[in-house]
Order: structure tokens, then sequence, then C-alpha cells
């Protein structure tokens, strides 16, 4: 435990900005926390974090992924949730990942970069995201109703997230360099309208639903032509019970049941034994 005078000193020796001290001073409090969670706050840009307008409801939050294709929202439907999705979707939005084994002192970066950090809560299926800042202390965001801080669980300043105390039973550490301004998270706008469209299919009006499932097609069409005919066929000819367990998949992001005959070759899902070795080193 660092003494009182310490932290002050370690606290004081940060850069001018530091979004963490600044937080409540971007927006209305309340707004800005549930419209962000741990990863925007990690690795977005200012724009991203305070721009509402690009969240499908008010607790909506971005989400790895979201920007740069097809969103987790949709993926969760045929992929399992796991460190290795998570951190797919991290370098597909612009992370650079580091090969850093669990023991290696943490990089220093260039100028324009900054460390941020993934660890993922197997039991949860969970995933937390921590930034480095210029003092070489981490802060995070710990829940979406609570602005970020530089303290663990156990009111301690975190020097290397892999030895901080986070709550839950989080195993193996990622790290990515992350551009020191942010990534635009931030989802797409066609990506946006169509979640905005789903609120009647939330009533069980399922003639909406069968509409949304073509408009959806097409938006996947490109990066998963099977699951695209498949959405064609589901909303020509799926009987109510075939449709209501979509729409509940959906919102509760499982995995459909037919989910490994939709995926191209290339999406082959490797055992998890062998995917979590691999992504954790």
């Amino acid at each position: 435990m660092y003494p009182k005078t310490m932290r002050r000193r370690l606290l004081s020796s940060a850069s001018d900005f530091v979004l963490c001290d600044q937080w409540n001073r971007l927006a209305e409090p309340e707004q800005l926390n549930l419209a962000n969670n741990c990863y925007s706050y990690a690795v977005g840009s200012l724009e991203a974090i305070t721009d509402f307008s690009s969240r499908a409801h008010a607790e909506a939050t971005p989400q790895p992924g979201d920007h740069s294709g097809v969103p987790k929202n949709i993926l969760l439907l045929l992929h399992y949730r796991s460190l290795p999705f998570w951190i797919k979707l991290a370098e597909r939005d612009g992370l650079r990942r580091l090969d850093l084994n669990a023991h290696d002192d943490l990089p220093e970066l260039g100028k324009g970069e900054r460390l941020v950090a993934l660890t993922y809560d197997l039991q949860h299926k969970d995933y937390h995201w921590l930034r480095r800042e210029p003092n070489g202390l981490w802060t995070h965001k710990a829940d979406s109703h609570r602005p970020p801080s530089w303290y663990d669980y156990n009111r301690q300043l975190i020097t290397d997230p892999r030895r901080a105390d986070l709550k839950y039973n989080y195993q193996g550490f990622v790290f990515f360099a992350a551009p020191l301004q942010g990534l635009d998270v931030r989802m797409s706008r066609e990506w946006l309208r169509f979640f905005n469209s789903l609120d009647d299919a939330a009533y069980g009006n399922y003639q909406i639903l069968r509409h949304r499932l073509k408009d959806l097609s097409a938006l996947v069409q490109p990066d998963y032509a099977v699951m695209s005919d498949y959405l064609l066929d589901l909303s020509a000819h799926g009987d109510e019970p075939e449709l209501r367990n979509f729409w509940q998949c959906l919102r509760k992001g499982q995995r459909l049941p037919n989910a490994d005959g939709l995926l191209p070759l290339a999406y082959a899902h490797a055992p998890l034994g062998i995917a979590w070795q691999g992504a954790t080193r």
C-alpha cells in the first residue's frame, strides 16, 4: 500500500489532462456514465465518448467491433463469447496487439500511443479494459453507473493490472497499443438505424421482425453470405416459434442452435482450450 504522501505525488505527476480526473466535466455525469463502459473509456476518443447520439439507447455502451464492421450483438448469434472473440474485434477496431508474456515487464510505447489492457472472466463471460496514464499508473471504469477511477477494488493504486484486485476472477491479460487520441468506437450509422428499428419487434410484432430480418440479411451479406440467405428464408418461411427463438437469442446475446452451419469456413472454431492458450500465451 502506498503512503498518502506518495499517492498524492504519483497522482500529481500525471499530465495536465488525464481523462479520469476530467471525466465529470465532459458532459452531464449520469448520462456520461450510462453511455460509456470500460472499453470506450480505455480506448475511445473524446468525440466517441461524448457522442450520445451514436448509442442505440440510453444505456447502450460501445463494444469492441461496433465501429469496424458487423457488431458483436449480431456476431454472438454465430460465435462463442470468449477472450479470442474480443481480441479479434479489438484488433479489427484498430488496436495493435503486443507480444507480451505473463511475467514480462510492461513496455514503453511510442509518443503517439498509450498502453491498454484486456482481461476476461470465464465464469461470468465478461471482459474488462484498463488504460495506462502518463505517470505509469492505470485507470479504469468499473461499471456503467460509476465514473472511472485510479483505484482497484482494494482501494490500491494500479501499477500493473496483472496484480490488481479487479473484483472478479479475471484470468489472463492481453495488452494492446492504442492511438494516444483514442479510437472511434461509435457504431456505424447503418447499424445504428437497424438496432433502432427493432423497438417494435421487441413487443412481439413478428411481422415487423420479418421485415427487419430482410434488412439484417443485406447488412451481413458481404461477410456472412450463408447467414444472409438463412435470414431471408427465416423472414419468408419462419413460423412464430422460430422467430421468437431468433429474437430471444439476439436480445440475450446467445448463439443460435444452427450457428455452425451459418459460419464461413474461415471462421471454423478451434477447441476453446486451444483458443484460450493461444490468446493468453
